[in-house]
């Protein structure tokens, strides 16, 4: 298999994977409007208005994205710390040998 053809394959599984997340949330959605007994006209016109809204969706799509950018910087605030730690360790034996050797 070559190297485009890996890469095609991976993308394609993500568009699968990102397909079927869009699929469970729009289940998701319609089962809590569901639960919400809309039986009001008004609420039900403005939820549906404030699903279609851009600014309302930017807004959300912003939100969780700064999720995932936060998730993200904490998993590698503790993967550079765990580095920060070994290197720590690393300089205080390059330290400590010429110490060890003179005794």
């Amino acid at each position: 298999m070559t190297a485009s053809n890996e890469v095609q394959a991976e993308w394609q599984e993500k568009v699968r994977l990102l397909k079927e997340a869009i699929w469970q949330l729009e289940t998701t959605i319609n089962k809590k409007t569901n639960e919400l007994q809309l039986t009001n006209h008004v609420s039900a016109s403005e939820l549906n208005r404030l699903k279609k809204d851009k600014w309302v969706n930017i807004q959300l799509n912003l939100h969780a994205l700064c999720e995932q950018l936060l998730k993200k910087l904490r998993a590698r605030k503790f993967e550079l710390a765990t580095l920060d730690h070994t290197n720590l360790s690393c300089i205080l034996d390059q330290k400590t040998n010429p110490m060890l050797r003179k005794l």
